[in-house]
């Protein structure tokens, strides 16, 4: 385990999905290489860190493909730390 951890240190200890390291790691071959399910539409990826960022981008994409503005959340779960001001989950009550 004590070379595993060295090894990893030694190539990088983070990297941010912004291109510091592109070619060193596995996003890298996943853009270069997309699975064959993908839709032909889809040409561009953005790597990001976290699923809360996820989310987000992925709502932000949503609304600008369908010009919808309401979402829907399931009850008593969590959504992540978003930006946005106000989630449907926010304003539930306890029963």
């Amino acid at each position: 385990m004590i070379s595993a951890i060295k090894d990893q240190c030694d190539h990088y200890l983070h990297a941010i999905p912004y291109g510091e390291f592109a070619g060193a790691d596995s996003r890298y071959v996943f853009a270069r290489s997309p699975p064959r399910s993908f839709t032909p539409r889809l040409t561009a990826f953005y790597f990001v860190n976290s699923g809360t960022e996820a989310i987000e981008a992925s709502s932000k994409l949503a609304k600008r493909a369908t010009g919808r503005t309401q979402w829907s959340a399931a009850r008593r779960s969590h959504h992540g730390r978003h930006t946005r001001p106000a989630l449907p989950s926010d304003s539930i009550e306890p029963s």
